[in-house]
């Protein structure tokens, strides 16, 4: 397996983004747009220490994936299609409990401190946020990645389709 905590208290609020190889789930993303979040547990109350202004936050609870896909093309398609979610759902702040070995990936994307660590020596977290409102770099690409619809309808079209649908007939 993933070795994935499952705490009852959140499970049922879970948003999942996954990766899956066949039939096998090889990655997967769990959010939540639920108050509490896990974060404000560990501070009891994020917004006694975060001043900053929003109306619809969304935890990024969970990042788990299998060793052998850390390095691929799948990490990457992950947290694009977990990014693709949260900005076509309008949130506009992310907040992180973030593992102290992944800190220079989580400035890289954009995410700020605003607490010192929680958590105990073993399990050392970082809490963040991510304005989502504001200029990224990082999320303008995301935002401008090839969305997939896997909707019944209705489907994207082609532009040589659409230029001839829209071709004036004489």
């Amino acid at each position: 397996g993933l070795g994935i905590p499952a705490e009852p208290l959140f499970r049922s609020k879970n948003i999942y983004i996954i990766a899956k190889k066949e039939n096998e789930v090889v990655g997967m993303m769990a959010l939540s747009d639920e108050r509490p979040f896990s974060l404000d547990l560990k501070l009891n109350d994020i917004d006694r220490y975060y001043k900053g202004n929003y109306k619809k936050p969304v935890e990024i609870r969970l990042l788990s994936l299998k060793q052998k896909y850390r390095q691929s093309k799948v990490f990457t398609e992950l947290i694009q299609r977990t990014f693709n979610y949260i900005i076509q759902n309008g949130y506009d702040i992310a907040f992180i409990s973030g593992t102290t070995r992944q800190e220079k990936l989580y400035n890289h994307i954009g995410f700020m401190r605003f607490h010192e660590n929680v958590g105990t020596k073993d399990a050392e977290y970082i809490p963040m946020y991510l304005d989502l409102d504001s200029d990224n770099k990082v999320l303008s690409k995301l935002a401008r990645a090839k969305r997939i619809n896997f909707l019944p309808g209705p489907v994207d079209l082609a532009d040589d389709v659409k230029e001839k649908l829209t071709k004036q007939l004489y």
